[in-house]
């Protein structure tokens, strides 16, 4: 339970800086991002080939063109950088409904492999989102359209936050419900970041 807790705090809080830096500063990021991704792509893409065989094949195929896309450098016009995020954004659609394809496959064989690779599609179609969020609103004529965005996304993330703070005091007997409140909860934000970005 403590280390769940532990990587979901860190999560929120780097959701937090991120939603509150300027706009250059989370392009820079979300190169860190990509690169960290990539790393992460790299590793499941060998776990998939050593350990998953013929049951992996088409989502390390996708895979494979995710990493073409996380490895092109950064992009230094506005077209360019909404052309390479929606490449992303497509290579990460068709990636995550491999991805489910394989999951639903699977059934219940490689249940580590399958938690792991859906938290960190999760976590990077997020910064994803997050980072066209800074894209369209460094575009953007009013500030104040900027801050009211950040003010909806830090109201949710504080909500989020309370909610953890709360979960230190359940009893582990209550880890399962606490864990499904969170998974909703960190939804709900997702769904509003996409809202906010549509």
């Amino acid at each position: 339970m403590d280390k769940n807790l532990a990587n979901w705090q860190k999560e929120l809080d780097d959701l937090q800086v991120d939603v509150e830096m300027d706009v250059e500063k989370a392009a820079d990021t979300f190169e860190e991002y990509k690169a960290s991704f990539n790393e992460f792509v790299n590793t499941a893409t060998s776990k998939i080939e050593d350990t998953l065989g013929e049951n992996g094949t088409q989502l390390k195929t996708k895979l494979e063109e995710l990493q073409v896309q996380l490895a092109l450098g950064k992009a230094e016009s506005k077209d360019k950088v909404e052309e390479q995020r929606q490449k992303l954004s497509h290579t990460l659609h068709e990636v995550s409904t491999e991805y489910e394809k394989f999951k639903a496959e699977a059934g219940d064989s490689y249940e580590d492999f399958k938690e792991e690779m859906g938290d960190q599609l999760e976590k990077f179609k997020t910064r994803v989102d997050i980072f066209r969020l800074h894209f369209h609103l460094g575009m953007a004529d009013s500030k104040d359209e900027l801050e009211n965005k950040r003010v909806v996304l830090k109201s949710q993330l504080h909500d989020i936050k309370t909610k953890m703070d709360e979960a230190e005091d359940k009893a582990e007997d209550k880890w399962d419900d606490f864990s499904e409140e969170m998974g909703k909860a960190f939804g709900s934000f997702r769904s509003a970041l996409k809202k906010l970005i549509d």
